[in-house]
């Protein structure tokens, strides 16, 4: 299963599906993020699940302390796609500065061209 894919269990929908989806889910997610409890963000599954069919409103910071697993597993799943965008510039320089013609750029000619490129001249 994709790990990505597992993050559709915060998705709106979660209240309509059945619980084994969402366990299969649960657990890829825990098994990736060992920061979050597996056990304890089941149980914040099931009584969100409750909450939202009851579509009963709270204050933000009230969430945070009734479900802080799903909060962390929803921080990242935001996050994910952000972190990645740095990464991919980074290497894209990297390969626009080190091409066939400057193939034997090494040490600390090939940083200092590099940390010129992705941070500019200054």
């Amino acid at each position: 299963m994709n790990i990505l894919a597992a993050f559709n269990l915060l998705s709106p929908q979660v209240v309509e599906r059945a619980d084994n989806d969402c366990e299969g889910n649960l657990q890829l997610l825990a098994k990736t993020f060992p920061t979050v409890d597996e056990k304890a963000l089941l149980q914040e599954l099931t009584s969100f699940k409750v909450e939202v069919t009851q579509e009963l409103a709270f204050d933000c910071d009230e969430l945070k302390l009734l479900y802080p697993n799903l909060g962390l597993l929803s921080v990242t799943a935001l996050t994910v796609s952000v972190l990645s965008v740095n990464c991919e510039r980074d290497f894209s320089a990297m390969n626009r500065i080190r091409t066939n013609l400057r193939n034997r750029l090494q040490g600390k000619s090939f940083t200092v061209c590099l940390h010129m490129k992705i941070n500019g001249w200054g």
